[in-house]
């Protein structure tokens, strides 16, 4: 257990040994055997933290143990994850997303993690070099990057974080990525928001996230660089990686 944890009195959440910090962390949903619930019918991802639990479209969710547990995430538009409740963070308030798996999409289409079912509101990457939130209001958070590459048949893991200023920041595999501010300086995060209750969907009819998920989650807070990297040491411990 953390030190911090342990000063505080707060239980890590459960599910293969992972230690991540839990101050702020309002739904995880990890995909290991003991959160896996009825493989073969009304598949159940349960949130370590809350009722929030994650579904499958599907009528079955298939489970390997490989890196630590994990689930097929199948291609077409049809198979997907939906949460129980709708998160929604409103404008001028603080979050961090994340999201691991192992990629087996094509670079040059969409990457989606955390979505709505309306056009807007999502988190993705698009042909590695692009970075996105897309908001409730259609107003974008655009992170540019160029000589990246993120390899098929490999696991990643993403963090993004959301200040209370709009001010974002992409994290991969615990490393920083870079920084970007919300919006075009007339449209700003302080007057939008972004909903999400979704892996792996966007606007109902596309998926593009085949490969394999591993977990994933929210804090109702923006982490430091520090907890990213001391998160993604854990998360290295539950992959056996």
């Amino acid at each position: 257990m953390a030190i911090q944890q342990m000063l505080l009195g707060i239980p890590a959440p459960s599910g293969g040994n992972t230690d991540i910090e839990n101050n702020g962390l309002i739904a995880y949903w990890n995909a290991t055997s003991e959160n896996v619930q009825n493989q073969s019918s009304a598949s159940t991802i349960n949130c370590s933290v809350s009722s929030n639990h994650l579904y499958s479209n599907t009528t079955s969710m298939t489970w390997e143990a490989s890196d630590g547990g994990r689930v097929i995430v199948p291609s077409g538009g049809d198979n997907f994850f939906e949460w129980a409740n709708t998160l929604t963070f409103n404008g001028g308030t603080a979050w961090t997303y994340f999201w691991c798996g192992l990629k087996e999409v094509n670079t040059n289409n969409w990457w989606m993690m955390a979505t709505n079912n309306d056009g807007d509101n999502f988190i993705g990457v698009y042909n590695d070099y692009l970075h996105r939130l897309d908001s409730n209001n259609n107003i974008k958070g655009d992170l540019s990057l160029s000589n990246i590459s993120y390899a098929t048949n490999t696991i990643h893991c993403f963090y993004v974080t959301m200040k209370a200023d709009g001010n974002m920041t992409w994290f991969h595999n615990g490393s920083t990525l870079g920084s970007v501010t919300f919006g075009d300086g007339t449209n700003v995060w302080a007057n939008d928001s972004a909903v999400f209750k979704f892996l792996n969907r966007y606007s109902g009819t596309s998926l593009h996230s085949e490969g394999r998920f591993h977990f994933s989650g929210f804090y109702d807070r923006d982490l430091s660089s520090s907890e990213v990297s001391s998160n993604w040491s854990a998360h290295q411990t539950r992959l056996g990686i």
